[in-house]
């Protein structure tokens, strides 16, 4: 039994075992319905790292997630951040550092007259979910405490514009 105890020890120490404490989880879920051609929104304010999965139980319902400025995310190239339309379990990883809330459009497939769906907000306990977002330009990201970038706020204030004309 001792030695029982010293593998278990070792293999935890070699971080082979899960590590107590810092599994994943779900922090919500809720089931809905979406009709052909329509949207079904949510917004997510959790902070920290967090996957959508969106399973659809009949139909085709598929996810498409923006951030904070668009709140009724689309299909539309330009109308979302991110999006996962498979035709089984739909999953979107939101790293810690992406601003939020973020907005959740759950899209109803034409071909079905109505899909219904799980979506689970699953909580990723790992700080290394997304080592290399951190380093990103991108407005959607803020520092670690809170604020824009210092790039953000020149774009803000009219700074760093592109394709303005006479511009190359």
């Amino acid at each position: 039994m001792e030695g029982l105890v010293q593998l278990l020890l070792l293999l935890t120490l070699l971080h082979l075992l899960p590590t107590p404490g810092l599994a994943d989880y779900v922090g919500q879920s809720v089931a809905g319905e979406v009709g052909e051609g329509n949207y079904t929104y949510y917004t997510l304010k959790q902070p920290g790292n967090v996957q959508l999965v969106l399973t659809t139980l009949s139909g085709d319902a598929d996810m498409y997630v923006s951030g904070h400025d668009q709140e009724k995310p689309t299909f539309m190239f330009d109308g979302h951040y991110i999006s996962s339309a498979t035709c089984g379990e739909d999953v979107v990883s939101l790293p810690y550092h992406m601003r939020r809330p973020v907005h959740i459009g759950i899209y109803g497939h034409p071909r079905h007259p109505v899909s219904k769906f799980s979506l689970e907000v699953v909580i990723v306990e790992s700080r290394e979910f997304d080592p290399f977002g951190e380093n990103s330009d991108s407005s959607e990201y803020v520092n670690s405490d809170g604020r824009d970038s210092h790039e953000e706020s020149y774009r803000k204030q009219g700074g760093g514009g592109r394709g303005k004309s006479g511009e190359g």
